[in-house]
């Protein structure tokens, strides 16, 4: 709450819809749960950093479906498409998002999919009289999986998010990805072998990202076939389902439980 709350700040909004019952409850079920399972170091991190002990906390990978999310067609040829796929509000990163695309010598094609409707009226505004931006609504897996495969990168600048499965399904469909720090997809990417990892809400460093991705387009293909390689190899529902397995006989263990 804090980190949004002074993230809407810095662009002019307001955070809202934190329900106060509903916090008292999540945190009631953490203090009375014997295991916490999370998806990604960085959600773990932040149990730990707010005194949570280490054996309490669980990391349960997430799998990806390689049957829905695979490579349709080629890479658009210009080298220059970006895609981000989520909702389209301010704590997704979308001020940072546009930020960077005016900072940068390459001038993008920036597609955008997603429900628009619970933007509001300013990062509506700054969509609007954004150069190069196009909003394509909600997508249907097929087309998705199309955008997915045709962008030269997928971007993800999420201020906070606990994971990202469509940083996953992008790699799934060959394409490397920019991942914000604070996300917890960035434990996916390998920078400097499939993709891009950025200081949240640091328009520069963003830029700077995008600028290496969409200058060297057959760099940025490598990224992508590695990304599937990575993804086939690592993020699988078998694993996810193993890693619960190991929680959760650790509960059961003599003296797993508190």
């Amino acid at each position: 709450k804090r980190i949004l709350e002074e993230a809407y700040a810095g662009w002019g909004e307001k955070a809202d819809g934190f329900n106060p019952g509903v916090i008292e409850r999540e945190l009631a079920e953490y203090d009375e749960a014997d295991r916490i399972v999370v998806c990604s170091r960085a959600a773990r991190q932040s149990f730990l950093d707010r005194g949570f002990s280490p054996e309490r906390i669980g990391l349960a990978r997430i799998g990806t479906d390689l049957t829905r999310f695979h490579p349709t067609m080629e890479k658009d040829p210009d080298g220059k498409t970006v895609l981000y796929a989520g909702n389209i509000v301010p704590f997704k990163g979308l001020y940072t998002l546009l930020e960077a695309a005016k900072q940068m010598d390459s001038t993008l094609n920036l597609r955008l999919a997603g429900n628009p409707s619970q933007s509001g009226d300013r990062l509506r505004a700054a969509l609007a009289a954004a150069s190069g931006v196009k909003l394509l609504g909600i997508l249907d897996l097929a087309s998705l999986r199309d955008e997915m495969s045709r962008a030269s990168v997928f971007v993800f600048p999420s201020i906070m998010d606990g994971f990202g499965m469509v940083v996953a399904e992008a790699m799934a469909c060959g394409t490397a990805c920019i991942v914000s720090d604070q996300a917890g997809a960035s434990d996916l990417i390998r920078p400097g072998a499939n993709g891009w990892i950025f200081r949240a809400g640091d328009s520069a460093d963003l830029a700077r990202c995008l600028e290496e991705a969409v200058s060297d387009p057959d760099r940025c293909r490598e990224f992508g076939r590695q990304a599937r390689e990575d993804i086939a190899l690592s993020s699988s529902w078998e694993g996810y389902t193993a890693d619960l397995d190991g929680i959760m006989n650790g509960v059961r263990a003599p003296g797993g439980a508190r």
